[in-house]
């Protein structure tokens, strides 16, 4: 396709538009899920006594988990090279390529784009280099640009509809808009040639008329003015042809740029989607499956709350005067009544079926979001240590696939960075690099001059931990694990290879990782007799007498077992007393207990 000849830019508008209207029913099914996610107290939604009222936020609390297990912040990238003399250059690229990640929030975008995802048939980024201006580069006047990651609204996002597959399209592209001073700095001249009319107010509704995503937050037909009118625009991206067709949305008449993109950018945009659908175009959301279950809950709980409400407890009297004097009577007083004995009369309460169905259903909805309780952390799965170690690990399997598929999209866009980075003709950058085995760092000039070899002779890779934040107690943990397995038994072949272990160093992460800032205070420095003799030699090298001999230890290991309770046990005893059932003993008293 040459989107220059005019019969062939019609052919492409043509598809944009029926790909974009096609797109519809999965711009509302988004909309919605966003909309049960927030439920009813954000931005002026229904009230508290509203029959919509969410109690539960289950979904909210499954994105909050996903998130965290996905992606928290931008990864750590190594670049490296099979070449000896351009492994230094690698290790400078890595770091100009840091530069570059946080200049562009990558770790920002990263998180918006899973949180996106698990909405969205699909969450896409935009990667280019915009213009910032001209400058000087030895003497001479050159355009500066700097790379760019953004995300695009789906509301915003087409894609060819008639591809066979997620990650085949003919096109993609977004709408943007701009106002006319940015249009004229772009396109000098062109406003008038195309006679475009003054931009539009940004509206929350979509060209049909439909409710946009941010149209939750809005009152009902409100618009989105900003600074000014603006007029909206669409870059359409040409896999085959690694072109970039630029035209106004409101005169599609012919393109105002067609850009020819390098051969060795892997295009104009980047897609994360979790689960593919065969011989589709978009992904189904995480969130669509889970969607219909948090409904139901909350409707479950709704009609439970208005049951427990409704509940009243009265005491029957055959006659108006007996009733009178039960009425006016204190604690303790003495009532006379005549007639019939009175009697406690009950009326409505929570029906213990329904009750029984909604706890069922909370473990429905963490089953079929991949055991949300162990992955969170929310509660014990099992009654040993053990079983919900292994419980943990099974979940975890999980999400393995949203992880790689994180993971993959992550090095993308990074890739992307290190392209823009290396071709730069004139970014010049001071990068600090540290000298291993000090605390000193060198200062290393980055510019088109230093660079040496071809892009091709690196390879790039990303640490997928990296993305995910562990807690301080945890980094402890594993600092205690790495000590106890790896370097104990090992430390004979320390010794041998003139190696330690860098106490004050240890003490430094201990200090930092448990918020104790004093533990730096406990370590000093010894001169070396005195650091002998406290390790029991004498100044010859002698056992000392008074610390040669170690104090004898007596250990007894006791192992004492305590009755606990897991939220699942609880909830199963629960339904089955609630059925009219008759548990255990064991499983009955577990009701009671705390879970541990």
């Amino acid at each position: 396709m040459n989107p220059e000849r005019p019969s062939e830019f019609r052919k492409l508008v043509s598809a944009v538009e029926e790909s974009f209207r096609k797109m519809q029913p999965f711009r509302e099914n988004r909309k919605k899920l966003i909309d049960a996610f927030v439920g009813s107290d954000y931005a002026g939604k229904d009230s508290e006594n509203s029959p919509r009222t969410v109690y539960l936020y289950l979904l909210t609390m499954a994105v909050n988990i996903y998130v965290r297990q996905l992606a928290v912040r931008a990864p750590t990238a190594k670049v490296v090279s099979p070449y000896q003399e351009l492994r230094p250059l690698a290790a400078n690229l890595t770091l100009a390529c840091k530069d570059a990640a946080d200049e562009c929030h990558l770790g920002t975008v990263l998180r918006e784009c899973v949180t996106d995802a698990l909405f969205s048939p699909r969450a896409t980024v935009k990667i280019g280099v915009e213009f910032r201006g001209q400058g000087k580069y030895k003497g001479v006047d050159v355009d500066l640009t700097e790379p760019f990651v953004r995300k695009v609204s789906f509301d915003d996002y087409v894609i060819d509809m008639s591809a066979r597959a997620a990650g085949r399209p003919d096109f993609e592209g977004d709408r943007y808009y701009l106002s006319r001073e940015e249009f004229d700095r772009r396109y000098p001249g062109l406003w008038a040639q195309l006679g475009l009319a003054s931009g539009g107010v940004l509206d929350t509704k979509n060209d049909g008329g439909e409710d946009r995503a941010e149209a939750i937050s809005h009152s009902p037909g409100g618009t989105d003015e900003g600074l000014g009118p603006k007029i909206a625009m669409w870059d359409i991206f040409l896999p085959n042809e690694c072109k970039v067709v630029t035209y106004v949305a409101m005169k599609a008449e012919r393109p105002v740029a067609v850009i020819d993109l390098d051969g060795d950018e892997d295009g104009a945009y980047r897609s994360l989607w979790f689960t593919a659908v065969p011989d589709n175009a978009l992904a189904m959301p995480p969130m669509a499956t889970l969607k219909n279950v948090h409904n139901l809950a909350n409707s479950l709980f709704r009609r439970l709350a208005a049951q427990a409400r409704n509940q009243k407890r009265v005491v029957g009297f055959d006659d108006e005067e007996s009733a009178n004097r039960f009425k006016m009577a204190r604690d303790g007083d003495g009532v006379h009544w005549k007639g019939q004995k009175p009697e406690n009369i009950e009326a409505g309460g929570i029906d213990p079926a329904v009750l029984a169905f909604f706890i069922q259903l909370k473990d429905i909805f963490s089953w079929t979001a991949g055991n949300l309780d162990s992955l969170g952390g929310l509660s014990p799965m099992a009654e040993t240590a053990k079983q919900d170690e292994l419980l943990a690990r099974s979940a975890n399997a999980q999400l393995a696939d949203m992880q790689e598929a994180t993971n993959e999209f992550a090095q993308t866009i990074f890739r992307q960075i290190a392209w823009y980075e290396w071709t730069d003709p004139v970014r010049v950058r001071i990068l600090q690099k540290e000298i291993p085995g000090t605390d000193e760092y060198l200062s290393v000039e980055w510019s088109p001059e230093t660079r040496r070899g071809d892009f091709l002779d690196f390879n790039f890779s990303i640490n997928p931990h990296s993305m995910r934040e562990d807690s301080p107690a945890a980094k402890i943990q594993k600092l205690q694990g790495v000590l106890m397995q790896f370097y104990g038994p090992l430390q004979p072949f320390f010794q041998q290879q003139g190696l330690t272990v860098d106490v004050r160093r240890l003490n430094e992460l201990v200090s930092d990782y448990s918020n104790l800032p004093e533990l730096e205070q406990l370590i000093i420095a010894v001169n070396p007799e005195t650091a002998a003799q406290m390790a029991g030699q004498g100044p010859a090298g002698n056992p000392s007498p008074t610390l040669a001999k170690a104090a004898v230890t007596k250990r007894t290991y006791e192992r004492i077992n305590r009755p606990g309770a897991t939220r699942v046990g609880k909830d199963m005893a629960m339904m089955q007393t609630l059925m009219g059932g008759n548990p255990q003993p064991s499983e009955a008293a577990a009701i009671g207990r705390p879970v541990s």
